[in-house]
């Protein structure tokens, strides 16, 4: 799955084995900016081993993160290192850097989402 910020040329390639409902291999290339490519990194560590609806729920959390909705420690938790971006809501032109590879997650497994 291919995703592209076209406001600032970040483009991630995200790619992800399932296997019985857990995403058992994952990695990303990509090219942009520091915070998309250590969005990806941090997601594909989080993720990996984590069932779909795991996964999809992580993405939610770390959308709500960084458009500043409030979200319970236990949440932020699930996230690991990933949840030191909550600070990219301070920067509204860097939220869409930071959740590019969680929407090119969403997609690769199967959600309904707008880019």
């Amino acid at each position: 799955m291919t995703l592209k910020n076209p406001t600032c040329g970040d483009v991630i390639n995200l790619e992800i084995n399932v296997s019985d409902e857990k995403i058992t291999d994952i990695g990303f290339t990509g090219e942009g900016c520091t915070i998309s490519q250590s969005s990806a990194s941090m997601m594909t560590d989080a993720v990996l081993s984590k069932t779909i609806t795991e996964s999809l729920e992580m993405a939610q959390i770390f959308s709500d993160m960084v458009m500043g909705q409030k979200r319970s420690a236990e949440d932020l938790e699930k996230l690991g290192d990933a949840a030191i971006l909550s600070s990219v809501m301070q920067f509204p032109a860097r939220i869409k850097c930071a959740t590019l590879c969680w929407w090119a997650l969403r997609k690769s497994l199967g959600e309904e989402v707008d880019d």
